[in-house]
């Protein structure tokens, strides 16, 4: 697996893979150890965990997101760096493109999970008040309310509840 992971770093549906079948075949520290080595590499790229291929399929499965989720060592904050650095640069092409680019740019984003997209619709509305649309960005801002009062963790944030749902099953 080692050997692997060195040749093809960027296959982390692969090493996902591997992981479960060292776990099959009753190697858990090498499991382990895979997780370890993609988790740690993901620490170094985050923005890598939401990319998508043209064809728009997800670059990281959801389940490999899962599996990395479900590990005590996974860093929590990197979808935060990287929302934040989605959001510096849509600020960047609002200063230099205007409104229209900045929007368009959000937009273009992949999908990602609820928490960042409504991350992104508030800073959206943000951007309409700034640009000097105070009346939509109200709107905007009283949807984004109504909606934050109603949603729960599930949908939140779903790879949170999935990794207390596992750390809950592992312990029966």
């Amino acid at each position: 697996a080692s050997d692997v992971y060195k040749r093809q770093p960027y296959w982390l549906d692969g090493h996902y893979l591997s992981a479960q079948t060292a776990l099959r075949l009753g190697y858990k520290q090498v499991a382990d150890a895979i997780r370890d080595e993609v988790t740690d590499f993901l620490a170094r790229l985050p923005a890598l965990i939401n990319l998508l291929f043209n064809d728009r399929t997800p670059f990281v499965s959801e389940q490999t997101k899962q599996w990395l989720a479900s590990s005590g060592s996974v860093n929590q904050t990197v979808p935060v760096v990287q929302t934040d650095e989605e959001l510096q640069a849509a600020k960047a092409c609002f200063d230099e493109n205007g409104l229209e680019a900045a929007l368009r740019y959000l937009e273009n984003l992949p999908e990602g999970d609820p928490r960042h997209q409504f991350h992104r619709q508030f800073f959206g509305a943000q951007l309409l008040e700034e640009a000097g649309m105070v009346q939509l960005a109200q709107q905007q801002y009283r949807m984004l309310f109504r909606t934050g009062l109603h949603m729960m963790l599930s949908e939140w944030e779903p790879s949170l509840l999935k990794a207390l749902e596992q750390k809950l099953t592992a312990e029966q």
